[in-house]
């Protein structure tokens, strides 16, 4: 009987795990820090991943994926990690705040940051980078070569 239960909580929780997936892809977030003008944090859901998008103005064509991960979604959060600075994500799908934490190697603790995320499209990643192609642009035409 034990092992019944057991196993429909399984069934029950993958099933719900890909519905709680459903729905992001194509989806972006762009996070502004709260309390403190932290840089903001700019993700794209995508093809059962997670990109960091970010912008470069040393690339002549600006933005680019920083880095995609994998993430996990239930009812309340999404959550995700990357190895760059060992960060930790944990998106509240309600408020829309996300929770970062990184270990600070020079005091031995964690540390956390906080933001408040839109959500948004590609054109919106876009139009929130345009200031930035923008300056970029008008940079590279001062080039003499």
């Amino acid at each position: 009987m034990n092992k019944l239960i057991l196993i429909s909580l399984v069934i029950f929780f993958t099933i719900c795990s890909k519905s709680w997936a459903e729905g992001l892809i194509g989806k972006g977030l762009i996070c502004e820090g709260i309390g403190q003008p932290w840089h903001p944090q700019v993700w794209f859901f995508d093809d059962g991943y997670i990109f960091h998008i970010d912008f470069d103005d040393s690339r002549k064509e600006g933005t680019f994926v920083n880095q995609k991960t994998n993430y996990i979604t239930n009812a309340k959060f999404i959550i995700w990690s990357t190895v760059v600075a060992d960060s930790k994500y944990k998106l509240n799908r309600k408020t829309l705040k996300l929770e970062l934490s990184q270990w600070d190697n020079n005091n031995f603790q964690e540390v956390y940051f906080y933001y408040q995320c839109r959500i948004t499209n590609w054109a919106g990643i876009e139009e929130f980078f345009k200031p930035q192609m923008d300056k970029l642009k008008e940079d590279l035409k001062k080039n003499k070569i």
